[in-house]
């Protein structure tokens, strides 16, 4: 009986125990609400599940509006905690020091597809680091929107300038008291349309070498041709807009124009909106420089360093490059490849599609693909004018090269200035190109050649300093806080 007994309380040690089968994994994706809803329904419900039992791992997809994403990115960056993959609409270099570098991932693709369009490296590229601090799977062109049967009443052809936005939309305001729509408010789609207009007028904030030149006289003519679009054929509406805003106004039927995505055409058909018909899409407009637009929207999809699930992030960028013709179907043609590859069926889908009228109305996106240019043209993102930059250089300046401004020193670090030489009151210094009438008045720091012809030292300084830079006697410094190194650029 005690022997029984004791069989009885031993049992349970002797059962064996249940193994716990391992945590699966997670990935974490942030991505805005696709203008096209039936794209992130595919995403979410259909391709996301798939690649998630492929790689038995739990995709969990997070989506904001557009506005949310820059104060996401920043939270997340300051907790140093957050999302996997982190989806931007624009360049973002500003982050390059936390995401990892996304060459590895074009490599792959690269090998599978072929190169990437070149507005993908040049939206994600340092070219001063040589780092991807992006990935891009996609961009959308912005053709230009506009109501044909109103165009058509005033006897006007589809519009080809800018100078045809102005003349038509003053007629067509003054008539039917219908206005043009262009966002002149802090959005993504203002910042796009308006670099649009002064590439257009041949202005831009940089020029190829990354010099700032927005203060120009083209900068200033594209001015005045907004500030007259604006008066005379627009409504102070286009002051306050958010990004959706020309969407809801030209499907309602009060825009003569607008620039925008083909969401606006897509929303109407799918709604079968009476408008729809209507509404027409054309090339990027000529200027009086050129004929160019910028790309609506630039998908740049990063890995921050602080993911917890880095390895998966990169496969899935890499498997959703394979499967991308879906998500362009699944976009309605909003959404065109980085990796032409992909969609070899491209022209024949846009040049025909069942929902348009007429069928053949998304075949301007094709001229559009080669139309398109980026953010910072026509140098990079990521060039001095719209980054902050470090004063020196790794490889020689290029001649006429105008220097990025010099790292504030405190003011006990900064040197006295030789007798007889004073700087008005906030002049902040620094180096300047020859010839900069700064240099000719009070050339405080001279330089002349080294005993190397391949290096160059201050000669009027306390203490001397020698650089590896063949261009260097092309600065003068007119400062205080005089630099260790003139403002070099690779």
């Amino acid at each position: 009986a005690a022997a029984a007994a004791l069989a009885v309380e031993l049992a349970p040690l002797a059962r064996p125990r249940p193994v716990h089968a391992a945590a699966r994994r997670t990935l974490k994706i942030l991505q805005w609400n696709h203008f096209v809803p039936g794209y992130d329904t595919w995403f979410d419900g259909t391709y996301v599940k798939e690649w998630g039992q492929r790689h038995d791992t739990e995709v969990i997809v997070d989506h904001v509006g557009i506005p949310a994403l820059a104060t996401r990115a920043a939270a997340e960056v300051s907790a140093q905690k957050g999302h996997d993959l982190f989806m931007f609409l624009s360049p973002p270099p500003v982050y390059e020091e936390q995401v990892i570098d996304h060459r590895e991932i074009y490599e792959e693709c690269q090998r599978k597809h072929g190169k990437p369009v070149e507005l993908a490296i040049r939206s994600t590229l340092n070219p001063k680091t040589r780092k991807y601090f992006a990935f891009s799977d996609s961009f959308v062109p912005d053709p230009v929107n506009y109501r044909k049967d109103l165009w058509d009443e005033a006897g006007l052809k589809a519009p080809d300038s800018w100078d045809d936005v102005l003349a038509a939309g003053r007629r067509i305001k003054q008539s039917k008291d219908i206005p043009v729509g262009i966002g002149l408010s802090a959005e993504l789609d203002t910042a796009m349309a308006m670099r649009t207009i002064l590439y257009a007028y041949g202005g831009s904030v940089q020029d190829e070498r990354g010099s700032l030149v927005l203060n120009s006289r083209n900068t200033l003519e594209a001015v005045k041709f907004v500030r007259a679009l604006y008066h005379d054929a627009m409504t102070p509406e286009v002051l306050a807009w958010d990004p959706s805003s020309n969407n809801r106004a030209m499907l309602a039927g009060k825009l003569s124009l607008c620039l925008n995505a083909i969401s606006i055409t897509r929303e109407g058909e799918n709604k079968n909106l009476p408008v729809t018909p209507d509404i027409w899409l054309t090339q990027a407009l000529r200027g009086p420089s050129k004929r160019i637009c910028l790309e609506h929207v630039m998908d740049c999809y990063v890995i921050w360093k602080f993911a917890e699930n880095i390895a998966g992030a990169k496969q899935f960028l890499a498997d959703y490059i394979d499967n991308f013709r879906k998500g362009f179907v699944a976009s309605e043609f909003y959404n065109f490849p980085c990796f032409t590859s992909t969609v070899p069926d491209l022209k024949a889908l846009i040049n025909d599609d069942a929902k348009a009228k007429p069928r053949d109305k998304y075949r301007v996106l094709g001229t559009l693909m080669e139309q398109a240019t980026n953010v910072g043209y026509p140098a990079m993102p990521t060039l001095p004018s719209t980054r902050s930059s470090t004063p020196g250089c790794s490889t020689p300046c290029s001649p006429g090269r105008r220097p990025a401004m010099p790292r504030r020193r405190t003011p006990s670090a900064m040197p006295k200035p030789p007798a007889g030489r004073s700087l008005p009151n906030g002049d902040p210094g620094g180096w300047y190109e020859r010839g900069h009438r700064r240099c000719a008045n009070a050339p405080w720091l001279r330089l002349k050649p080294a005993r190397s012809p391949s290096a160059l030292m201050a000669a009027t300084l306390s203490t001397t300093s020698t650089w590896p830079c063949a261009k260097a006697s092309s600065w003068c410094c007119w400062a205080r806080p005089a630099p260790a190194r003139p403002p070099c650029c690779a």
